[in-house]
């Protein structure tokens, strides 16, 4: 299928009915793929709404119109929200209703207990149909949830990407190279990727609130109040633990991007400058700088990953640990512990287990590092942007100048004066070369065309295209000089 076709075609995830319910649209490229390596032409078209290009533009117009709306204090957690919110309110649906039923599960196996006690059969056929149902209903429910948040999360990456690359465009080579909160690198291969790994769980927050009151409810009804408090305490107590940590991951995840970012800038450095890294025979001494700066790096990691096994193993814990304190509170007040009871309080349990454990545990790992990348991302965002130094005309004739300077001064960007008084004209199609000695101002000049200077006085105007709209338009190809082993005609 060609790429017109594909822009054409509609894609299969947007079909509706059990096809999409179940994501049966997928069967006939797994088939093709059972019998052949898949080719390029044998994807399917993406949805719309995951298109690269569009998913980029919405993300840039929502950015330009929170700077707009918000120029003292822009977010960019405020924005997403905004240009996704359809997405997130959708995923907040799913998260609703797979909390529904899961509660449900354990409030019909005790309706199927009691049945089984009694020993009516309407009761039991009716709860067993009821708890079948309701399974069913979470297994689709848990996936339209995870299909949602997971191309959500991969249309913030994709967006975001562009965005920062959009910025990256815009800055002097002096931001860029500033400091770690401008290593576009780091952000766009490291930081973006947080998007993919927290999206899936960000619901699970408010959903496990949710849960551990319904929760509460339905145990204070089987078992009373002081049961329930003692053994809903222990859950409190895991959660207060896991949101304490997560401010310290919060703090850790910001540690280690500077560290990376330290890391691939010295890098970036040396590789530039390896020719003189190599004649003055300082590999060792980088290499070692390299080395001490990467075990930095790998301590800070080791220790964020102390406290995330350390939540991921409260998973195993919170609902034995919860389950023996409430039956042990409960039989200790004189009462007396009946099979239905037993199987609804350990379903419930076993209910935190997974919204607790599991759900709240990702959301407390994941979240924090995503909230410590939009910080750098922002942060990114809001660099100054390179002034317009040439200023658009209208399409010259032949005979007018295409690049006119007319007693323009320029000042570096820390303030101090480049080029004081120039005047240039070149028009289209003339060779102009510029010659003079070291540090007269050549290379300043170049920049200063190039936005990379601030224009104090004067003026600096560049001709549009010919039969164009007045829109400026510059090139540049600079010479970096490369010695390779050879004659000197070689090189």
């Amino acid at each position: 299928m060609s790429d017109a076709t594909k822009g054409a075609a509609k894609s299969p995830a947007e079909t509706t009915g059990l096809s999409c319910i179940t994501f049966g649209y997928g069967l006939p490229l797994m088939r093709v793929g059972a019998q052949r390596p898949l080719q390029f032409s044998d994807l399917p078209p993406l949805r719309a709404c995951d298109d690269a290009d569009g998913v980029v533009q919405r993300v840039r117009d929502g950015w330009l119109e929170e700077l707009e709306q918000h120029p003292k204090n822009p977010s960019l957690v405020r924005m997403l929200l905004r240009v996704f919110r359809r997405k997130v309110l959708l995923a907040a649906f799913w998260c609703f209703w797979e909390s529904v039923v899961r509660i449900a599960q354990p409030m019909l196996l005790q309706r199927f207990m009691r049945g089984l006690t009694t020993g009516v059969a309407e009761e039991i056929y009716l709860a067993a149909g009821l708890l079948t149902l309701a399974s069913l209903l979470q297994a689709v429910v848990h996936h339209q949830l995870f299909f949602e948040t997971m191309t959500h999360g991969l249309n913030l990456r994709i967006g975001m990407t562009g965005l920062l690359h959009w910025k990256l465009l815009q800055l002097r080579d002096s931001s860029v190279n500033a400091g770690s909160s401008a290593d576009c690198y780091n952000l766009a291969s490291n930081d973006c990727q947080r998007f993919d790994l927290a999206l899936p769980f960000v619901q699970f927050g408010w959903a496990a609130i949710m849960d551990i009151l319904a929760v509460a409810a339905l145990l204070v009804m089987d078992v009373g109040w002081i049961a329930t408090a003692g053994g809903l305490a222990v859950v409190l107590v895991f959660c207060a633990i896991m949101t304490s940590w997560g401010n310290y991951l919060l703090e850790r995840r910001r540690i280690t991007a500077e560290i990376t970012d330290t890391r691939l800038k010295l890098t970036s450095e040396m590789i530039a400058a390896v020719m003189s890294i190599k004649i003055y025979c300082w590999e060792k001494a980088f290499a070692s700088r390299v080395a001490a700066i990467r075990e930095h790096e790998h301590n800070s990691i080791f220790k964020r990953q102390i406290r995330v096994a350390a939540i991921s193993s409260m998973y195993f814990t919170v609902a034995p640990i919860s389950t023996l304190v409430l039956f042990f509170t409960f039989i200790a007040q004189g009462e007396r512990l009946s099979l239905p009871v037993a199987y609804a309080v350990l379903s419930l349990l076993l209910t935190l287990r997974i919204s607790v454990g599991k759900a709240f545990a990702q959301f407390i790992k994941s979240t924090p590092e995503m909230l410590a990348a939009l910080a750098r991302m922002q942060g990114f965002l809001l660099l100054p942007r390179a002034p317009q130094t040439l200023q658009a005309t209208t399409a010259p004739e032949s005979s007018a100048p295409t690049l006119q300077l007319s007693k323009a001064s320029f000042n570096w960007p820390g303030g101090a004066q480049a080029l004081s008084d120039v005047s240039l004209q070149v028009r289209r199609g003339e060779l102009l070369v510029i010659s003079g000695p070291v540090g007269c101002g050549k290379s300043a000049l170049l920049q200063s065309l190039l936005g990379e200077l601030d224009l104090r006085t004067g003026s600096c105007q560049l001709g549009g295209r010919q039969g164009g709209s007045g829109s400026a338009s510059v090139a540049y190809a600079p010479q970096s000089p490369w010695i390779f082993a050879g004659t000197l005609r070689e090189n």
